[in-house]
């Protein structure tokens, strides 16, 4: 193999990476937000579990953001949260949609012992991919499932 092949060898994959890069990337932002997200629903189980009381996970749709409250009604503030406990997904990547599920509830009331008073869902989108994460209403099982 000359030197030129050799050349247009590398430049050939050197462009190819540099095509992959930028859909990675985009990719995984959408992940990162959905392992936040589920993360944080995860949490609010484990709290309301360890305090022994009622513990939302409160998601608003139209503004793109979650929070955490407690049976009082206060919010969980932290260093990743505004002074509300709201976190945002446009703080983990842009043009993400955060969206209700038909025929689900968005928010998710976590029982002493763990489970959901109410089966909820809520959809992440970015483009045409899309997360969505469930809160089961009889385990108060937290999962997320990539749609087709």
């Amino acid at each position: 193999m000359s030197l030129v092949e050799l050349m247009v060898v590398i430049v050939i994959a050197a462009t190819l990476l540099a095509l992959a890069v930028p859909v990675v990337r985009d990719d995984d932002s959408l992940n990162a937000a959905v392992r936040e997200i589920a993360n944080d629903a995860v949490t609010t189980r484990s709290r309301a579990t360890t305090r022994w009381e009622s513990v939302t996970f409160d998601v608003d749709p139209g503004a793109g953001a979650w929070r955490t409250l407690l049976a009082d009604g206060t919010p969980i503030v932290d260093d990743n949260t505004d002074a509300n406990g709201w976190r945002y997904l446009s703080d983990i990547g842009f043009d993400m949609l955060l969206q209700g599920v038909s025929g689900a509830q968005t928010d998710a009331v976590f029982l002493a012992d763990g489970r959901v008073d109410q089966e909820a869902a809520i959809r992440v989108r970015k483009g045409d991919d899309a997360w969505e994460i469930r809160f089961h209403e009889l385990s108060g099982r937290v999962t997320a499932v990539r749609l087709p």
